[in-house]
């Protein structure tokens, strides 16, 4: 059995381009996380090595998909949804195990799990046929579903630092942040000044939430204390504006010493990358030209990022290591595109 995973693992393995450049330029013993398309538009899960020249292929499965993957905070267990276009499941990876384990389908289109902090339970979404968007609990074990709310529109979230809560914005065509805590009460209304609330992003250290609201002429960043959650009618005094642009932000993603924010943002007529220090408010452009940028994120110890970037019209995943006159380095050349990359936690 033993020669047989051991086998089944090598043969999984690829070499990728660069590979000698690669191990030594970039961070060691980190592992990025990528979604990739296949020519029949389903998506594939790989996990890169960049301390080695090793890219791993984790799925691929005919006819189905596997994508929206997100990691445990412990690095240790790997949640995604695995299934067809409409129909699809949530499904739990234990790695470095073969074996994984799904809750089987409600009959409704399932996406984005989200792990709770100390890794014992997950939050999801499922798009119901009757159109309706429900948020739904899993221990992480996969035994029972709880359905916590059900709204009409779009929805994102995250959860509290303490697991109690799930902060979350939803509305058909104004998605306002609300604060849902997990005990049964009802969901809280955090502000009542703004058109629009997305992206809200905890900081590592549990003391700051970050959000982008959007007023008549554009977006911001905020920032607000964590410990105003704990009665909510005093978030509204207690924010800070951190960007005064007025412009496009998305993606947003914390350093893990929850000083600086990196995110896309529109700089003239493109998607560049910007990396923010929340004391300052000093904004520093990482990319600058004509090309489109998504999904920039932190490695575990900060000294880099990865992002996605189209130089030849589809999207493909770069590290830039935070060293003064580092170049970029350009981790896959794949034919089709690459999506949400996520950096493998260390512990």
């Amino acid at each position: 059995m033993l020669v047989r995973l051991v086998a089944l693992y090598l043969a999984l393995y690829s070499v990728i381009s660069s590979a000698a450049a690669l191990g030594r330029a970039l961070p060691g013993a980190d592992q990025l996380l990528v979604e990739s398309d296949r020519r029949d538009g389903l998506r594939d899960l790989r996990l890169i090595d960049t301390g080695r020249p090793l890219m791993l292929n984790l799925t691929r499965t005919p006819d189905t998909s596997e994508e929206s993957a997100e990691w445990s905070a412990d690095g240790r267990m790997l949640a995604y949804v695995y299934g067809e276009v409409m129909i699809r499941d949530i499904c739990v990876w234990s790695l470095p195990a073969i074996a994984r384990r799904c809750a089987w389908s409600t009959g409704s289109l399932e996406a984005r799990p989200r792990w709770s902090h100390d890794g014992s339970s997950l939050v999801y979404q499922s798009v119901t046929f009757g159109g309706d968007v429900r948020l739904s609990l899993l221990p992480s074990d996969l035994s029972t579903r709880a359905d916590i709310l059900s709204i009409g529109g779009y929805l994102d979230y995250a959860w509290t630092p303490d697991n109690r809560a799930v902060v979350f914005t939803a509305g058909l065509n104004y998605p306002l942040l609300h604060n849902l805590p997990l005990d049964g009460s009802h969901p809280q209304r955090l502000f009542f000044d703004g058109i629009r609330e997305y992206a809200p992003t905890f900081s590592p250290d549990g003391r700051w939430l970050a959000f982008v609201s959007e007023g008549e002429r554009g977006q911001d960043i905020y920032r607000v204390p964590v410990s105003c959650l704990r009665e909510v009618r005093d978030c509204a005094a207690l924010v800070e504006r951190l960007t005064a642009r007025e412009t496009a932000f998305s993606y947003l993603d914390w350093s893990p010493d929850s000083r600086w924010l990196v995110y896309t943002s529109r700089v003239g007529g493109d998607f560049q990358v910007v990396l923010l220090d929340t004391e300052s408010k000093i904004e520093t452009l990482v990319t600058n030209d004509r090309q489109q940028y998504a999904s920039p994120r932190f490695s575990p110890d900060g000294g880099a990022i990865a992002y996605l970037s189209a130089p030849n019209g589809r999207f493909d995943l770069f590290v830039l290591v935070l060293e003064p006159d580092a170049r970029p380095q350009r981790i896959t050349f794949d034919v089709w595109d690459n999506w949400s990359p996520s950096w493998r936690p260390r512990k």
